[in-house]
């Protein structure tokens, strides 16, 4: 419309001044006004009358051949052509779309939305045309064509994150393929098509015949065929994925479980243990009252049929008391030692108290007499770790989750990277259990123990020089 109203508005204006230039001549050759002229000229206008209706004059032999020509012109002149941008008032809009394409349900409605979402972003690609290398695309044409677009690719994220997961691939048996061979079918409709076009004016349909033709003609073409089978997991797993992630998770629980287990280095009886300070409180003296009990604990179970198992064990239980120099005495109550002690043995005991706090654990006894030493290796063992083993081991799971998400892409699936990543952090913990934390505690009785052995030997020798 936009085409005919310019080429008729430039028609009619020549025409106009054609028929003018013709009553002027016709004036000429009448003559100059009568009396009774209610306008007559003047003597200027008289003398610019006779000189165009000369000119004029000259030219009317031809002036139709001159009009026929210019009209024909201008009708063939891409100048005077329609904006070539006009046609996107007759697209219709995404509401349009949604609301005049709908199917018996959102399965069916998404795929005769996604086909025609794609026509029209390949419509527009088509009309725009050469101008997009030329640079003279304009931005409503970009904006149409990139919502179309969009909203094709909507589309289809949509009908996938509404199938089940394992629904979601595209090959024989998945909904999802099953949903793409019903975009193909609508695709090759002709039906679908009469629908399709039935979105546009009558008249874009004809003045736009061409493309629209072509692109009914390229949806005849099906998609690439989905393959017969899902691709199995060890197609899809990278070979070294696994033993990479299963090194990484197993080098976390060496790397988190810090310990420390020393003496300061000036005091034998200050203790960093784990991420803790322990100040080891301690006495020497003469042994006074000491005795020792046993208690068995028995343990069964079963029935007749299957028989009856019993086992027990025996926990012995110490007691005696330290006789100090000051004439009172320390008691000395132990569970679980067994350790060798007489009336008159000259013995020091030594207990970690955690700094802030009141009472302690029992750590290292020493029988000067015998000169035997034990050590409460297990307290130890429990507290070597700065970290509580709670707040590590969530830790651990977190990491395993982590590392889960990161390697599924690599591993094929969630559950095999969280396996791999879980069963390294296992196999870094039993590394941890058996080979460093071992030497921690190797170190303590080589090195450690010995400097508190000699601090209290050193006491005990002061304490029986004493009267």
């Amino acid at each position: 419309m936009g085409a005919l109203n310019s080429r008729t508005t430039v028609l009619l204006a020549v025409a106009t001044l054609a028929l003018g230039c013709m009553r002027v001549v016709g004036r000429q050759h009448r003559g100059p006004p009568a009396d009774g002229d209610s306008h007559p000229m003047t003597q200027e206008e008289q003398g610019m009358h006779s000189f165009l209706g000369a000119a004029i004059a000259r030219l009317r032999p031809g002036l139709g051949v001159i009009l026929v020509a210019a009209c024909a012109l201008l009708l063939a002149t891409p100048a005077l052509a329609a904006d070539p941008t006009a046609y996107l008032a007759d697209l219709p809009s995404v509401d349009q779309v949604t609301t005049r394409t709908g199917g018996s349900d959102p399965f069916d409605t998404a795929a005769r939305q996604f086909v025609v979402f794609d026509r029209l972003y390949s419509l527009t690609v088509a009309l725009i045309g050469d101008r997009y290398t030329a640079g003279q695309m304009t931005p409503a044409e970009k904006t149409a064509r990139d919502t179309y677009l969009g909203k094709r690719d909507l589309t289809m994220q949509a009908l996938k994150a509404s199938l089940p997961a394992d629904q979601r691939d595209y090959y024989i048996g998945t909904r999802f393929a099953a949903w793409y061979t019903l975009v193909d079918t609508y695709r090759a409709s002709a039906q679908f098509n009469a629908q399709f076009l039935a979105l546009f004016p009558a008249r874009f349909v004809q003045d736009h015949a061409s493309a629209l033709a072509t692109i009914a003609a390229q949806g005849q073409t099906p998609s690439l065929f989905p393959p017969t089978a899902a691709p199995s997991l060890a197609s899809r797993v990278s070979p070294v994925a696994i033993p990479v992630l299963f090194v990484l998770a197993l080098s976390f629980p060496v790397l988190l479980k810090r310990a420390r287990l020393k003496l300061n280095g000036k005091d034998p009886f200050k203790l960093y243990l784990g991420g803790n300070t322990y100040v080891l409180h301690h006495a020497t003296g003469p042994v006074e009252g000491a005795s020792k009990l046993g208690t068995t604990s028995v343990y069964g179970g079963g029935s007749y049929d299957q028989g009856i198992s019993i086992s027990s064990s025996t926990t012995i239980h110490e007691e005696f008391f330290l006789k100090q120099a000051d004439g009172h005495s320390e008691s000395i109550q132990l569970v679980g030692w067994n350790f060798p002690v007489a009336n008159g043995h000259m013995v020091s005991g030594v207990w970690a108290v955690k700094e802030g706090e009141a009472r302690g654990t029992y750590l290292v006894m020493r029988n000067h007499s015998t000169r035997d030493t034990s050590s409460a290796m297990s307290f130890l063992s429990q507290n070597l770790q700065r970290r509580r083993a709670t707040v590590i081991q969530l830790i651990e799971l977190a990491l395993c989750a982590g590392l889960g998400v990161l390697a599924t892409p690599l591993v094929g699936s969630f559950v095999v990277g969280f396996a791999t990543a879980f069963a390294g952090v296992v196999a870094g913990s039993l590394v941890w259990h058996f080979a460093i934390k071992g030497r921690f505690l190797a170190h303590f009785q080589g090195v450690e123990l010995p400097r508190i052995s000699a601090a209290l030997d050193a006491i005990a020798a002061a304490r029986a020089s004493t009267p």
